[in-house]
């Protein structure tokens, strides 16, 4: 009704918070597109260390219509109450305040090191500027933009390095991100990092470069073999019929974002999160 639908709508976002929220929107795979996927946005809600039963409730609130994603919109929604319930209220629409603080989650604490949204929204427009081929920005178109910082070449050969992770002699959008930002920080004094720090590696990036967190597993890994067939039965007595397994595969391929074949406790984690069944049971 549309008088519910009123009575849902948050005080409007503080401006100051807008950049913090972008930065997580942009970060979650699939935002590009508009839609974030309960898989994905479960796991990074968990992040504030909130209840179960309370990241349900909040879930419920941001996704009203049951659409099993989330938009903008409803992403920010759940982070306004996640920052209320951090705050000791209950997941409501009514106890979001303007003057809450910002929610908290655990390993996205703010950094100089990590790029929000209005940047964000300035380098791509700058990559686009440069008219990439398949995506990609050659060296060649890179480098005459990197010289009008007027920075050491030294300078800008570490940025180079940090930010080129897949050592294609490229640059896709994320990569330039990565160097527009070390140059940003560079120009102000900043001294360049050893290596790239984690907040600035994108999800894109990290699984393919093995730079997953510590609690991942990417290595002594034994590959899956089908299961052989119990003496006596055909494989059609599985109980997993086929169009079961059709949807099952979906699921899977969800997560598995570097088509590995395999999936770490971590990206499962945030499936099973979804299924709303208890901690003790999961």
């Amino acid at each position: 009704p549309l008088l519910d639908n009123m009575a849902a709508i948050p005080p409007s976002l503080p401006p100051s918070y807008f950049p913090m929220f972008e930065s997580y929107w942009q970060q979650l795979e699939g935002s590009n597109n508009g839609e974030v996927n309960a898989i994905t946005a479960a796991a990074f809600l968990k992040k504030s260390q909130l209840k179960e039963s309370t990241l349900h409730k909040i879930w419920d609130l941001s996704d009203p219509s049951g659409k099993g994603y989330l938009d903008k919109q409803g992403f920010f929604t759940a982070l306004r109450l996640v920052a209320a319930c951090q705050c000791g209220h209950d997941p409501a629409m009514h106890n979001i305040q303007s003057g809450d603080p910002p929610p908290k989650f655990v390993g996205l604490e703010h950094s100089i090191w990590s790029i929000d949204g209005n940047e964000r929204t300035i380098y791509n427009s700058n990559f686009e500027r440069l008219q990439p081929v398949n995506g990609l920005l050659s060296g060649e178109k890179v480098k005459p933009f990197l010289m009008t910082s007027q920075l050491p070449i030294d300078t800008l050969g570490k940025i180079w390095n940090l930010s080129d992770m897949d050592r294609d002699g490229s640059l896709d959008a994320d990569e330039f991100a990565v160097a527009m930002k070390l140059a940003s920080l560079a120009q102000k004094g900043e001294i360049l990092p050893l290596t790239l720090p984690t907040s600035l590696i994108p999800p894109t990036k990290a699984a393919k470069l093995g730079l997953a967190p510590p609690t991942a597993v990417t290595s002594s890994i034994t590959p899956r073999v089908p299961s052989p067939v119990m003496p006596g039965k055909s494989s059609s007595d599985w109980v997993v019929t086929p169009d079961i397994k059709a949807k099952y595969d979906t699921y899977f391929d969800g997560i598995d974002k570097d088509h590995r074949g395999i999936v770490t406790g971590d990206q499962a984690r945030g499936l099973f999160m979804a299924s709303s069944l208890h901690s003790n049971v999961l």
